[in-house]
């Protein structure tokens, strides 16, 4: 054989080889795309276009970059497989069909702005001791979205995704450090860690199969977004550990149960929680064994059962609002911000403000209606007089009379009913009404009234039933008389007292009775005014006013379960307000009236809006 024929056949059996090693291992199927192809330690690597990847178990310390637009697929291989200390950074797509997209051993940090995959039961990111994840980009793996070893830090941005058919990130051994501020979604865990783990979570939680949200033996969670188990488990669960760990939590946890111990955990769980804590299968908290604490602040929701187990436990309450804690056996201490009641099954919380608020609701009813008869236009005949306020706390009045007036020797004496509603308080009274209407610089009004009242929505009760009885007296004078065309001045007084006697009744919820119990109010006005007069019958007055309010209220007695207790009301009936209004009157030759009212007041830092019309229609003697 010559020499020229013998290098042809060994260049043919050359590309014959190549040729079936690129068919029999699909990893090989594209060129290599990144450079160097065959890094050493410490280099600088990038990779762009479609290609593959390059596995080197051996590479310590390169840098690698995966360019925008960049195709690494691994097909049966690794996308990337490398050694220690390697800072992986990728911008593109990296893909495996049969194992795990990104594989690096220890202290290797994976930064992802781009799609991670794994293969059919492989991880889309793995990495042994002292690594470090950062994604903004989709990591998705066929068994985990990454897996970290021991001393792990995983970060998900706001715009990362980490899903997973097996657990979401799995980081089940000491010091794992996980913040998620995206999505973690997984049909296993969503989060599996092990001893010391710190999980800070203001994005989504989930596991969608029947595991956990997040299954860890021990540490710190964090917790102000979703957290949750969509199947038969639970949304934050504690494997046996005997070392101490603590959730706080202001967002959503749920699942079967929200937060579970296992049976064999005898650490210490102290629970911080001003969010949502929700348990499908009835149960909302279960601590197991242990000296648990569960602290409630002031936006705590719980759905289900409190269960704090054995141990020396306790429970602290820090707010102050009525409420019912189910619980599921005695717990050691018990502190509550208010009053309270502990019972066999349940802690009942009470709330002096809410249960005094038909207190304050009765004085505002009262003062409003005394200033509704008392400013209605004099005279004879049929009247109807409305008057609405607006106050602080989203407290209202509205409410409605009509009433009909005698001349009787120059004055007028009528009677008068109708409805009014201040706050969660309804009342329909009746009423006299007195006016000297003689025409001069002087006159008086005064009226007595009585009616029921229901508050059906007070406390949350099935029915708060009273009485309320009241009078007020108005007498004004004239120190200038406005002429048409001119102003005047004139000095006006007012007062009034009035009684609410409520009947006890029962808070069906909280299986609380309330006993019957009085209240009392009055009030006292000074008012300056100056009037316009543009002719006789049209009238536009500019006032000033004072007004001290004040009250008090039997005590609130209340019973659950054999147990009895009184506290003082937390209605705030004392206060004095300042005032600034106006009133246009217009008063036709035919007897007719009419009266519009409108007045801003401020008293501390409550702030009211008052408005009024009345009518009167001269029918009859």
């Amino acid at each position: 054989m010559s020499r020229t024929v013998f290098s042809r056949f060994l260049l043919l059996g050359t590309a014959a080889t190549a040729l079936a090693l690129g068919v029999s291992q699909p990893g090989t199927a594209f060129a290599q795309a990144c450079s160097p192809a065959s890094p050493a330690d410490g280099d600088i690597v990038i990779c762009s276009g479609t290609g593959t990847g390059f596995l080197d178990d051996g590479l310590d310390d390169a840098d690698i970059t995966v360019e925008e637009d960049a195709l690494i697929e691994g097909g049966a291989n690794q996308g990337f497989e490398f050694d220690d200390g390697v800072t992986f950074t990728n911008n593109g797509t990296v893909t495996s069909t049969g194992d795990h997209a990104v594989q690096g051993d220890n202290d290797v940090t994976v930064i992802n702005n781009g799609t991670i995959t794994g293969g059919s039961g492989d991880d889309g990111v793995n990495i042994d001791d002292d690594g470090r994840i950062e994604n903004s980009g989709t990591i998705s793996g066929g068994d985990d979205g990454v897996q970290v070893e021991s001393n792990g830090t995983v970060i998900n941005y706001a715009t990362g995704v980490i899903t997973a058919t097996d657990e979401g990130v799995n980081a089940n051994q000491p010091n794992a450090y996980i913040e998620n501020h995206g999505i973690i979604e997984a049909g296993d865990d969503a989060i599996n860690a092990g001893t010391n783990a710190t999980i800070i979570n203001t994005g989504r939680i989930t596991s969608t199969g029947d595991q956990d949200g997040i299954d860890l033996d021990d540490g710190t969670i964090m917790n102000s977004g979703l957290i949750e188990s969509l199947g038969a488990e639970d949304g934050i669960d504690f494997d046996p550990s005997t070392e101490a760990s603590l959730v706080t939590n202001s967002g959503i946890i749920r699942g079967s149960i929200a937060i579970n111990t296992d049976v064999a955990d005898t650490g210490a769980q102290t629970i911080v929680n001003s969010g949502t804590l929700i348990g499908r299968s009835g149960t909302a908290l279960n601590l197991g064994d242990g000296d648990d604490t569960l602290i409630l602040n002031d936006g705590s929701r719980i759905s289900g059962l409190i269960e704090m187990g054995g141990g020396s436990d306790a429970l602290v309450v820090n707010y102050v609002k009525l409420g019912r804690l189910d619980v599921g056996s005695a717990i050691e201490s018990v502190t509550t911000a208010g009053p309270s009641f502990v019972g066999t099954s349940a802690i009942i919380l009470l709330d002096p403000v809410a249960l005094g608020a038909g207190d304050r609701d009765a004085q505002d009813l009262a003062f409003n209606l005394s200033r509704t008869v008392l400013t209605a236009p004099g005279g004879k005949g049929l009247w109807t007089a409305g008057r609405g306020a607006v106050m602080a706390d989203d407290r209202s009045y509205l409410g409605d009379v009509i009433g009909y007036d005698f001349d009787i020797g120059g004055h007028a004496l009528g009677v008068f009913g109708g409805g009014a509603k201040a706050g969660d308080l309804q009342a329909w009274l009746a009423g006299l009404r007195f006016d000297l209407a003689d025409n001069g610089p002087f006159d008086l009004q005064a009226t007595a009234f009585a009616g029921v009242t229901d508050g059906d929505d007070l406390a949350g009760s099935d029915g708060a039933e009273g009485t309320l009885l009241g009078i007020a007296a108005r007498a004004s004078y004239a120190l200038i008389e406005a002429a048409p065309g001119g102003f005047g001045l004139d000095l006006a007084a007012e007062g009034g007292f009035s009684r609410h006697a409520v009947d006890g009744y029962t808070m069906t919820t909280l299986e609380t009775s309330i006993g019957d119990r009085d209240s009392d109010a009055g009030y006292a006005r000074i008012e300056i005014g100056i009037p316009y007069s543009f002719d006789a019958e049209t009238i536009l007055r500019g006032f000033a006013a004072v007004t001290h309010h004040s009250g008090s209220a039997d005590l609130i007695a209340a019973a659950f379960e054999g147990q009895n207790m009184s506290f003082a009301s937390g209605a705030d009936l004392d206060r004095t307000a300042f005032g600034l209004g106006a009133t246009f009157t217009r008063k036709m030759a035919s007897g007719m009236a009419f009266d519009a009212t409108l007045e801003a007041s401020h008293a501390d830092d409550d702030t009211e809006a008052a408005f009024g019309v009345s009518l009167r229609i001269p029918l009859g003697n």
